[in-house]
């Protein structure tokens, strides 16, 4: 039987995206861990997509991601290591995301000469 490759274009930094590809790794996290991730996401999770300073369970660029990886390396260096495979994954994916903006024509331009 051939296992089916995940799909993870849509990805982004976020506890529920974390959780399903510890899932699809077959990595059980129990009670006492899943609250302790939690907890620790929450710390750096306090701003929406809006900007409003109400946390949407997605962390963004501008809101510590650095500090949630090292806290979770001291905390739960198991977690933080099986974890890497998914920030190895995201940091495609995002660069990917930047890329295409990048290509896109702007619109409203005529770029005619």
């Amino acid at each position: 039987m051939v296992n089916e490759i995940p799909d993870y274009s849509n990805i982004q930094f976020s506890l529920s995206d974390m959780n399903r590809f510890l899932k699809d790794s077959n990595f059980t996290l129990s009670e006492a861990d899943s609250k302790k991730l939690n907890t620790i996401f929450g710390k750096y999770d306090k701003v929406n997509e809006k900007g409003e300073n109400k946390p949407d369970g997605i962390l963004s660029k501008n809101e510590n991601r650095e500090k949630f990886l090292k806290d979770l390396d001291k905390e739960m260096p198991e977690l933080s290591n099986k974890l890497l495979e998914f920030f190895i994954i995201l940091d495609i994916v995002e660069e990917d995301r930047e890329l295409k903006k990048v290509k896109e024509p702007n619109k409203g331009f005529d770029t005619k000469i």
